[in-house]
């Protein structure tokens, strides 16, 4: 992830030898000092998200939002699965293309997914069936403007 010339790149404040919990977009935990949530929303990141990319270690994260940037040419990566302790996911408006990947039915605890805006994402029935179906927790499911065409609604349900 590199940032791109609009917005204003959060990342920008992120300063190796510095604690995290003081950069702009991080949250952590108080007790602990684990990151727990993590707002890169409108942060100009662009190109692809690579599957092993550091965010995907960062396991105790609750909140995670990656709205409003530009990951043109990325696929939502199953490594997002890993992340169990997931109960915020926002994808929206950056630009992913491709299926949602399975492993997100991994996400037990999520309670809100917003995919909405992603004109390229083209869920395939199966695998979004698979993908929802764990999702019991689910209480917000953004996909406007996300081509549903071949997705039957009674998948939605659980």
């Amino acid at each position: 992830m590199s940032a791109s010339p609009y917005g204003r790149p959060k990342t920008e404040s992120w300063k190796e030898g510095t604690d995290c919990c003081f950069w702009d977009g991080v949250t952590c935990d108080l007790q602990t000092g684990l990151v727990t949530g993590l707002d890169l929303s409108s942060s100009m990141l662009h190109g692809t998200l690579h599957s092993n990319n550091s965010l995907f270690s960062l396991h105790h994260l609750r909140k995670l939002d990656l709205s409003s940037n530009n990951f043109s040419t990325s696929h939502i990566s199953s490594r997002f699965g890993q992340l169990s302790n997931l109960t915020h996911l926002n994808l929206s408006l950056s630009n992913f293309e491709g299926q949602v990947p399975s492993e997100i039915s991994h996400l037990s605890k999520l309670v809100s997914l917003d995919l909405s805006r992603n004109l390229y994402l083209s869920p395939e029935p199966i695998s979004f069936y698979k993908s929802v179906q764990n999702l019991t927790m689910l209480r917000e499911l953004a996909l406007d403007s996300v081509n549903m065409s071949l997705v039957a609604l009674n998948s939605l349900t659980n």
